[in-house]
């Protein structure tokens, strides 16, 4: 069970399937960081979350709200998947020190790509693309055999795109 001041790698992923709830299933749930640390924020998503499926609003994470919030971000994902994430053309190159849903979307997709690529380095699931995030993309551009740059221009996110996508359909 998670609760208030827990700091632990599965608090962010808890906190994943929160923030992927709140952006594309309800605006009931708030939309919180992903930092891994279970703070007032992180506890009333989780209350919003119980009082939408109807259970006890304790804020804790047992064993009933994650199966119930894991299977709501399991049919979001398939609902909706990979393809909810558009950046538009415009902002690219994206670099380190830019921040936005743009960045913290790149961060999701390395997140998720490093499942299938180990080699792919730890980023924080946050909107800004730091060190980390820089490092992770010099990874991921080094599996695809593109040049060593540290940045994501629109080749490199259409690539980390189409990868999700089709990793997608080739598990079901």
């Amino acid at each position: 069970m998670y609760r208030l001041g827990d700091e632990r790698a599965a608090i962010r992923e808890i906190q994943k399937y929160l923030h992927f709830v709140s952006d594309r299933v309800t605006k009931e749930v708030p939309r919180i960081a992903i930092d891994g640390i279970f703070g007032e924020e992180t506890k009333e998503a989780v209350k919003a979350f119980q009082r939408l499926k109807g259970i006890d609003e304790s804020g804790k994470v047992d064993y009933l709200t994650f199966t119930l919030l894991y299977d709501e971000f399991l049919q979001a994902k398939l609902l909706y998947g990979q393809e909810s994430y558009f950046i538009d053309e415009n902002v690219f190159p994206i670099k380190r020190g830019d921040m936005g849903r743009e960045t913290l979307y790149i961060n999701l997709m390395l997140d998720e790509l490093r499942a299938v690529f180990k080699s792919i380095g730890r980023v924080d699931l946050k909107p800004y693309f730091s060190r980390s995030t820089e490092n992770a993309v010099r990874d991921i551009r080094s599996i695809f055999r593109l040049p060593d740059l540290p940045i994501v221009d629109l080749d490199l996110f259409d690539k980390m795109r189409y990868e999700l996508l089709t990793r997608g359909k080739k598990s079901n």
